[in-house]
């Protein structure tokens, strides 16, 4: 999806006001997908961390039934 950045200023009303709210429309944007990847690396952290714990207690329990 290609934007036509003329139509798009022009719809905001042109000017040093509309290049403003762009910007600021991209930052907040671009703050969203910042928090969408670090609440991935964070689910991806707790499910290795959650499988290690598992796998640790497993070795715990076989250890303690010899």
């Amino acid at each position: 999806m290609e934007i036509d950045w003329s139509e798009l200023l022009a719809a905001l009303g042109g000017g040093p006001s509309a290049v403003a709210l762009i910007f600021l429309g991209w930052l907040y944007w671009r703050a969203i997908s910042r928090n969408d990847d670090l609440t991935d690396k964070i689910i991806d952290i707790s499910v290795n961390q959650a499988n290690a714990m598992n796998e640790l207690a497993r070795s715990i329990e076989k250890v303690g039934g010899k």
